[in-house]
C-alpha cells in the first residue's frame, strides 16, 4: 500500500522512538554496544534515514505542487487590467482642448472622433468630468450627501422598506421570520444639460485656463439643475425627488404656521439608526421662519450660539438649506426635512459630452458649448427622511 508523507512522518516516528527504547534496553541489561547489538541498531538506524529521505522527497515535491497551484489561483483570481477609456488617454485630452479653441477652423483629429456621440458632441477628458462633477457637488446639497454610483445601465435596486429585526436566538431556537416589504427601484438616464457661451478672444488666449473654466460653469449649472430635480423631480422624465417619497413625520397643526413644539417632534420621528448621519434641509425662508419661534417669555428657541456654527445646527443636528426646498408656509407643503440622505441614490451615466455650436452665436463673437450628462436619482429606503408636511386646507 501506497503510503503518503503523513504516513511516513508516523512510522519514522515510531522507529526513532523504537531506537531510543533499543538502547534504553541495552543500558538497563548491561549490555555493550557492540556485535549484534550495534547490528540491529544500525539496521534501524538506516531504514530511519531511508523513511527521512522519503519524507523530504514527498516535502519537495508537495512544496512544489503548492506553488504551481497558487501560481495558477494567482493568475486566475487576478483582476483584469481595467480598460483604459478614450477620455482618458493624453492624446485625447490634447485633441480635445485643441478642439474647443479651434474656433471656426474646426478640425476634427481621429483621436477626438474615438470619443464622439451620435448626438455630435463628444466626451469631456476624465480630468475635466472630475472637476465638473466636484463644482456640482460644491452647489448641490443632495449630492453631497446621497450614495453616488456611476453606471452604464439602467438598474433595478430591490429594497427593504424598513431595517430588518435581528435579536437574541437561543441554542438550537428558531429564527424568527421577519415580514420584510421589499420594492423595486429603477434608475435610468435622463439627460440634463444646458449652454455655455464663450467669446472667442477668450478662447483664442492661451493664458486662459479653459479647463478650469469649462468646469466651473458646466458644475454650476449641472449642479443647480440636478439639486432641484432631487429634491422636486417627479420621476417620469427625470429623476425622482426625495419629496415625494420622504415619510411625513409631523403634520403641523395650521396651513400657514409652525411652532417649535412641532419642529423639534421631528427628529424623534426619525428611527436611530439614521441619526448619526442626519440633517436637517430647509430653504432659507423656512429657515428665517423657524429662528423667530420664541418661547413664553420671549426667548429665542433657536439660540445665536447655535445659528453662527458652520453649518448651523439645530438641536444637535447640522441645518442646510436649499432654494429648491419649499419657501411658504402654505397647505400640504413639505417644508422641513430631516434625516440621512446617504440613503437617496445618484446615479450617474458614465461621461459627460460637449458639443462645440460654431456659427449658432458667431454674430455676437461667441461660441456655444452644448453640455450634457445623463443621471438619475431616487430615495431608496422612504423611512430614512422624515418631513414636516402643513395642514391641509379641508
Amino acid at each position: 500500500m501506497k503510503m503518503d508523507a503523513r504516513d511516513l512522518r508516523r512510522k519514522y516516528a515510531n522507529l526513532v522512538n523504537e531506537m531510543r527504547g533499543y538502547l534504553e534496553r541495552l543500558e538497563k541489561e548491561g549490555r555493550e554496544f557492540s556485535g549484534e547489538a550495534k547490528e540491529t541498531f544500525d539496521r534501524m538506524e538506516e531504514e530511519a534515514r531511508s523513511l527521512r529521505e522519503q519524507i523530504e522527497a514527498i516535502e519537495r515535491v508537495e512544496a512544489a505542487t503548492r506553488a504551481v497551484l497558487d501560481e495558477e489561483a494567482r493568475v486566475l483570481n487576478e483582476p483584469e487590467a481595467p480598460e483604459v477609456r478614450v477620455s482618458e488617454t493624453r492624446e485625447y485630452r490634447d485633441a480635445f482642448y485643441a478642439f474647443l479653441r479651434a474656433g471656426r477652423n474646426v478640425v476634427e483629429s481621429r483621436d477626438l472622433y474615438k470619443g464622439s456621440d451620435p448626438a455630435g458632441g463628444y466626451l469631456v477628458p476624465v480630468s475635466l468630468e472630475s472637476k465638473i462633477r466636484e463644482m456640482a457637488a460644491e452647489l448641490n446639497v443632495i449630492r453631497q450627501f446621497a450614495e453616488v454610483v456611476v453606471s452604464s445601465t439602467k438598474e433595478k435596486i430591490p429594497v427593504e422598506a424598513s431595517i430588518p429585526q435581528f435579536g437574541i436566538i437561543a441554542e438550537k431556537g428558531a429564527y424568527t421570520e421577519a415580514n420584510l416589504t421589499f420594492g423595486v427601484v429603477q434608475l435610468d438616464a435622463y439627460k440634463i444639460g444646458g449652454i455655455i457661451k464663450v467669446s472667442e478672444e477668450l478662447l483664442a488666449d492661451a493664458a486662459t485656463d479653459l479647463e478650469a473654466y469649462i468646469a466651473k460653469k458646466s458644475g454650476q449649472g449641472l449642479g443647480v439643475a440636478e439639486e432641484n430635480y432631487f429634491i422636486n423631480g417627479t420621476g417620469t422624465g427625470q429623476p425622482t425627488g426625495f419629496l415625494g417619497r420622504a415619510e411625513v413625520g409631523v403634520t403641523a397643526a395650521a396651513t400657514n404656521a409652525i411652532t417649535f413644539d412641532e419642529v423639534k417632534s421631528l427628529p424623534w420621528k426619525l428611527k436611530q439608526a439614521y441619526k448619526s448621519r442626519a440633517i436637517w434641509l430647509m430653504h432659507t425662508d423656512i429657515a428665517l421662519a423657524v429662528s423667530l419661534l420664541k418661547n413664553d417669555v420671549g426667548q429665542y428657541l433657536w439660540t445665536l450660539e447655535q445659528q453662527i456654527t458652520n453649518p448651523p445646527r439645530l438641536l444637535g443636528y447640522p441645518v442646510y438649506t436649499s432654494p429648491y426646498m419649499p419657501d411658504t408656509l402654505e397647505a400640504d407643503a413639505k417644508v422641513i426635512a430631516f434625516g440621512d440622505f446617504s440613503n437617496y441614490r445618484v446615479q450617474d451615466r458614465l461621461g459627460i459630452t460637449i458639443q462645440k455650436l460654431v456659427e449658432l452665436y458667431a454674430g455676437s463673437g461667441q461660441i456655444g458649448f452644448r453640455v450634457n450628462e445623463r443621471v438619475d436619482g431616487n430615495l431608496l429606503i422612504t423611512e430614512a427622511v422624515q418631513v414636516l408636511q402643513m395642514a391641509s386646507d379641508s
